[in-house]
């Protein structure tokens, strides 16, 4: 059996522009791994494709290749794998990642010799004892692959309860860390909410799992030295729902405070009910809270009722409201497109986003993941017109995938991508925030205004081809 000595660690990079393109940000797996791996004695390179290119010379002489993919980058992958075989024949590949949790199969008909699906860290080390002969393939909880032309689906890996299990990420490891635009950090995996848009619950579940605050304040002053003098000057927590758990993060935010943490302007993704407890916000504030990234999702009450989003439009006014009292800003992000959003509600959104002064916005038109119930009930009622292995890269937010239910495809791509961006990042009002002394937004929205021409300009034969796909509102409603 081959022996496990060197392995090369891939993040795939973006298909294409984002408002995220000028963050250069890791996820989190690739780097924990990579941790786990050199702390059990194995040679490692890891790679984000985003800020690092990949030295083929160093894949040619590995032992092992494992990938990361979500749903987006998964046809890079696929890409990718295939240039890994032709300079490394014979090297066993795993991927990991959202994607292959969902489409094991797909990923190991691509050419990845394995699937790790849900958390991998546990995983991973068991696979290289298989891969060595020391255990059976059958024995790995929360693997696919293939034997003897039939497609083996272990049972699936429990999640880790004790997050404080694991080691921090040594970003170290990573070929070009310095280039990180952000300190990442994440204190807590899963959340208890249920959006059905949202793929999160069905990797990491809804049980809300947390790190110690003592162990969380240890990588921040960790990261704090590790990132010194680095472009990384603000922290960012990565948990999907920041403060899902209230009390303890009003502990971890007053042992920031209490200890007198040289704390930088950070940014957490949070639901906007967390401005109901205004203790909370106040805390957030003095420990150094800049943005929060709010799910907003929908301005149309239909829409969050179907979204299950469990907020109604006035708590979100109120919401900002509070959060901007408190000196806190807010990045909205919408996902236009539900089964009852139609081109009025989308000029709605348009309207409420500068008359309630969002800061930022990232508007994305809905995508039926794979994994996730929109999708299963799409694909099941024919609905998919961007749908496979091929198309996987137009699933990040900025081409419409799907027959809407209520306008055209064409509508939806034309308003989400062309009128409304346009707007909300018009020159107009990036004067308006410097006048106001925001440079920095006002900065942010000049750039969006001129990402989203290159967008446009880049995406020009798409664009064209959903303008001629002749196909009027699904009329589900109309038919309920």
């Amino acid at each position: 059996m081959a022996k496990i000595e060197k392995i090369v660690l891939i993040e795939t990079k973006s298909p294409g522009l984002h408002i995220f393109s000028a963050a250069k940000l890791p996820r989190l797996g690739i780097a924990i791994i990579a941790t786990i791996l050199n702390k059990n004695g194995f040679k490692v390179k890891a790679y984000c494709e985003d800020f690092a290119a990949i030295d083929y010379n160093e894949v040619k002489d590995a032992d092992l290749v494992g990938i990361s993919s979500i749903t987006s980058t998964s046809t890079r992958s696929y890409k990718l794998i295939n240039e890994i075989k032709k300079i490394n024949p014979d090297v066993p590949i795993i991927m990991g990642g959202a994607h292959p949790t969902f489409m094991p199969e797909e990923v190991i008909e691509n050419g990845s010799d394995y699937a790790v699906r849900g958390e991998g860290e546990r995983t991973i080390l068991e696979l290289i004892d298989a891969i060595e002969g020391k255990i059976n393939f059958e024995d790995v909880k929360g693997l696919s692959f293939k034997k003897d032309g039939n497609f083996i689906h272990n049972e699936d890996r429990e999640l880790i309860e004790n997050l404080d299990e694991l080691p921090y990420p040594d970003w170290s490891l990573l070929e070009n860390h310095e280039e990180i635009n952000y300190m990442p950090i994440q204190t807590s995996r899963g959340c208890p909410y249920n959006c059905r848009f949202c793929s999160v619950i069905k990797v990491f579940g809804r049980k809300y799992r947390f790190r110690s605050v003592d162990s969380v304040i240890a990588e921040i002053k960790h990261l704090l030295k590790i990132f010194e003098g680095t472009k990384a000057k603000r922290i960012f927590f990565y948990d999907d729902n920041f403060s899902a758990n209230r009390k303890r993060v009003k502990s971890l935010l007053n042992k920031i405070l209490d200890q007198k943490i040289k704390m930088p302007t950070w940014f957490s993704q949070d639901r906007l009910d967390i401005a109901e407890d205004e203790e909370l916000v106040e805390l957030m504030a003095k420990a150094g809270c800049m943005r929060i990234m709010a799910g907003i999702e929908s301005i149309n009450p239909k829409t969050l009722q179907e979204y299950n989003k469990g907020q109604k439009v006035e708590g979100i006014k109120e919401a900002i409201s509070v959060l901007h009292k408190h000196g806190i800003g807010v990045h909205g992000m919408f996902v236009l497109g539900g089964e009852n959003d139609d081109i009025d509600s989308i000029k709605k959104t348009m309207s409420f986003i500068i008359e309630n002064k969002i800061d930022t916005v990232q508007i994305m038109m809905l995508i039926p993941f794979p994994g996730t119930e929109i999708y299963n009930e799409y694909k099941q009622q024919g609905r998919m017109i961007f749908d496979g292995a091929k198309d996987w890269y137009l699933y990040d937010g900025h081409h419409v995938v799907f027959q809407p239910n209520l306008i055209a495809p064409w509508d939806l791509q034309a308003k989400v991508s062309i009128d409304v961006m346009s707007s909300i990042y018009s020159y107009y009002r990036a004067l308006n925030f410097i006048f106001h002394r925001q440079i920095e937004d006002g900065l942010l929205v000049i750039y969006s205004n001129n990402l989203q021409k290159r967008w446009t300009k880049i995406n020009k034969d798409f664009l064209d081809n959903v303008r001629n796909i002749h196909i009027g509102p699904y009329s589900l409603t109309k038919n309920v």
